[in-house]
Formats: C-alpha cells, sequence, structure tokens
C-alpha cells in the first residue's frame, strides 16, 4: 500500500510534526515522545487502520501519558535500558483523536486520499494540538495524582485504581497503595497486577492487607 503509507507520511510529516515540534516533542518515525524530567512521557502514534486502500488511507492518532512507574509495571522489569521510548500502547492514560468535536467512538478513524490530504492534515493537526494541550500538564506526576485523587476529569481512558496503587507505591506511600490494592482485588477478574503491585513493596515494608484479612510478604 505505497500510496496509502506516502499519504499517511505526508500527513505526519508536512502536519502533525511542525506542532508537535513546537511543544516540545522528538519525532520517530510516527511517533513523537515529549519527556518531564522524571522520564515520564507523553507519546503520540499514529496507526495505519487496517481499512486502508491503496489509494484511501486510514489512521488513528493516538495519545498516552506514560508515567515511569506504570511503565515499569506493564514491561515487568526496573532496569532503566528496558523502559526507553515508551509506546502509545503502553499508556496508563490514553485516547486518540476524533475527527470531529462530538468525539464519538466511530469518529476516531481519520480518512483520507491524494486529493484532500493536505485538508484532512490541517484537520488532524488542529484536533491532535487541542487534545495533547491537555496532556502535557500531567507530566507534571503531583498534578496527575492529584486529579487521580479527587476524581477529576481527565482526558482520555484511565485505569484509575491501579494507577493511583503504582503512583503511591513509587512515592513510598504504602498505606494509601495497600489500600488501592485491596479494593481491586476484590473485584477484579484478572489478579496479575495486584500480584506484581504487591511483590513491589519493599523489605521493611510488606504487604499487609487491610481488608482481605491476609498478608503477603515481599517477593523478592
Amino acid at each position: 500500500m505505497a500510496a496509502t503509507t506516502n499519504i499517511i507520511d505526508l500527513i505526519v510529516t508536512n502536519h502533525l510534526a511542525p506542532p508537535l515540534e513546537e511543544m516540545g516533542f522528538a519525532r520517530k518515525r510516527r511517533v513523537f515522545r515529549r519527556y518531564a524530567d522524571n522520564g515520564d512521557a507523553v507519546v503520540v502514534g499514529v496507526q495505519t487502520s487496517s481499512g486502508s486502500r491503496k489509494y484511501l488511507a486510514k489512521f488513528y492518532i493516538n495519545i498516552a501519558l506514560v508515567p515511569v512507574p506504570w511503565l515499569r509495571c506493564v514491561r515487568e522489569s526496573s532496569d532503566p535500558a528496558a523502559l526507553q521510548e515508551p509506546h502509545d500502547s503502553e499508556g496508563g492514560l490514553s485516547t486518540r483523536v476524533t475527527s470531529s468535536v462530538n468525539g464519538r467512538w466511530f469518529e476516531d478513524t481519520w480518512v483520507a486520499d491524494a486529493i484532500d490530504a493536505h485538508e484532512r492534515g490541517r484537520a488532524a493537526a488542529d484536533a491532535t494540538r487541542h487534545l495533547v494541550a491537555q496532556f502535557i500538564p500531567l507530566l507534571d506526576r503531583a498534578e496527575f495524582l492529584h486529579r487521580l485523587e479527587n476524581r477529576a476529569a481527565l482526558p482520555g481512558f484511565c485505569p484509575e485504581e491501579a494507577m493511583r496503587a503504582v503512583l503511591y507505591l513509587d512515592a513510598q506511600r504504602f498505606d494509601e497503595a495497600r489500600r488501592e490494592l485491596d479494593d481491586l482485588a476484590r473485584y477484579d477478574p484478572d489478579p496479575s497486577f495486584v500480584t506484581w503491585a504487591r511483590a513491589q513493596f519493599p523489605e521493611g515494608e510488606p504487604f499487609r492487607a487491610t481488608a482481605a484479612g491476609h498478608g503477603f510478604g515481599h517477593a523478592g
């Protein structure tokens, strides 16, 4: 699908890259990343849709906030070398740029051909810039956690209990982390996250269930 690839690359290069680079993002192919000093990242990725045809490009624009503590969980590693270049699919807070102000789920697919590529590219850039601007303040991890604690509106989907637990663990706020994990353990049908998180408590701070009636020692 060379024609489709060319259309998407044209939109990325001519329309998405300039405003994102002005906002502090660095580009690698179709992925843009902006990092905070602590390594947390906002990632913008352009993904080709399987519905593309030879001369009709269909694509998604994904935006994700990837805090380092969350990335450690996703990649199951604390090795800095294994935590490079977070992807938009690894977001703890994520969304897609929609092709209309209505923001309906079926409008998250962008469509362009060779004739209207520049017009669609400009529209995609405007919508992306607007949404990315809502993510950037959340690179301040304290601000992100403050919003999570206050159940404030967020610009995308976030598994809030799990995210609070991860950030509390990183901040060594162990009592709050335990409470979040206890709540998750009650209803989460997949225990893998809770098991992983409980194993992250350091020596001297073993996990103590505050409600479930059982404890887990340090797994290391």
